[in-house]
C-alpha cells in the first residue's frame, strides 16, 4: 500500500489485514504492483519523477529508476 504523505510502502498481511513492515521509497508514492510470480514490486513516485524497485523476500528497495531510464516525468500508474 502506498503511502503518499510518509514516502513509504506498507506491506499488509491479507489473512489478518496487518501491516507487517513498512520499506521507505522516493517522494510521493501513489501506485504499487507486483509481478505474477511476486518476487519484485515496482512504485511509481510521483513527485520524485522515479520508480522504486523492491524485492519483495528482503523487502528493501534494489533500484531507483528515473527520468534517465525513460519512465516519464510524473509516473502515475503501471502494469506488468
Amino acid at each position: 500500500m502506498a503511502n503518499y504523505g510518509s514516502d513509504t510502502v506498507s506491506v499488509v498481511d491479507t489473512n489478518t489485514n496487518t501491516v507487517t513492515t513498512t520499506i521507505p521509497v522516493d517522494k510521493g508514492p501513489v501506485y504499487v504492483t507486483v509481478t505474477p510470480h511476486r518476487t519484485c514490486a515496482f512504485v511509481t513516485n510521483f513527485t520524485a519523477g522515479s520508480v522504486s524497485v523492491i524485492d519483495t523476500k528482503t523487502n528493501t528497495v534494489v533500484k531507483t529508476l528515473t527520468g534517465g531510464d525513460k519512465i516519464g516525468e510524473h509516473p502515475y500508474g503501471m502494469a506488468v
